[in-house]
C-alpha cells in the first residue's frame, strides 16, 4: 500500500530510525516502524482491519473519517490515518468498511501522538 504523510516532520519520524528514537523513544519507535512496515506490505485496508494487534478503529467527533492504530497495548501512543482513494480524496468511513474498502491502496498518515497527553 502506498503511504503519504501530512508533514515532513511526520514523514521523518516514520522513515528515519534515528529521528524517531530521539523524538519518541526506543520502544515507541520500534513499534512505529513495525506498523509502518506492515502498512506498506498490506495488500489493502482490509488487511489492517483484520490484524487484531493493531486495534484498527474509526474515530468520532473532530476526527471524522480518521482511523487509529495503537502502537502498543499499554504505551498510549497511536497512529492516526486517513484512507485516500486513487484520486487523493479522503474516503468516508462507510466507504472504507464497505465494498470500496477492498480496493483502497493509499494511506495518509496524519499524526503520531500520545493518546493521553
Amino acid at each position: 500500500m502506498e503511504i503519504e504523510y501530512k508533514t515532513k516532520n511526520i514523514e521523518e519520524i516514520c522513515t528515519d530510525p534515528k529521528a524517531s528514537k530521539r523524538k519518541l523513544g526506543k520502544m515507541i519507535s520500534l513499534r512505529l516502524f513495525a506498523v509502518v512496515n506492515f502498512i506498506e506490505t498490506a495488500e489493502n485496508i482490509v488487511d489492517l482491519m483484520n490484524m487484531p494487534s493493531l486495534k484498527f478503529h474509526d474515530l468520532k467527533g473532530n476526527y471524522k473519517n480518521t482511523f487509529s492504530i495503537y502502537l502498543g497495548k499499554n504505551l498510549g501512543w497511536r497512529l492516526l490515518i486517513k484512507v485516500l482513494d486513487s484520486d487523493g480524496n479522503v474516503c468516508e468511513n462507510n466507504d472504507v468498511f464497505g465494498e470500496r474498502g477492498i480496493t483502497l491502496r493509499i494511506v495518509f498518515i496524519e499524526e503520531v501522538s500520545n493518546h493521553y497527553e
